[in-house]
């Protein structure tokens, strides 16, 4: 699946789940979906982040700093932190 110029990311990611949710009660037993790599995460940061400085008062944010890292069994779950420094300009 591929994201259209100008598309939300995270409201066709939800659709996306649902729709699977959906379609997976017809599986065959033992059948399941995932997502193994799911890029909505970093959004989903940056978005936690402009939400923080916001309520700080600020009305942006830099030295954005990205990170991330696979842990748990085979590297089945991504964990992501995102950092920066609010400031109002």
């Amino acid at each position: 699946i591929y994201l259209s110029p100008g598309a939300n990311a995270l409201l066709l990611a939800e659709q996306i789940r649902q729709r699977m949710d959906e379609l997976s009660q017809a599986f065959p037993t033992g059948v399941t979906w995932s997502v193994p790599y799911d890029t909505t995460k970093f959004d989903r940061g940056i978005d936690e982040l402009t939400v923080q400085a916001r309520d700080l008062g600020a009305n942006a944010v830099i030295a954005i700093d990205i990170d991330y890292e696979t842990v748990g069994e085979r590297g089945g779950m991504l964990m992501v932190s995102v950092s920066g420094t609010a400031v109002t300009i």
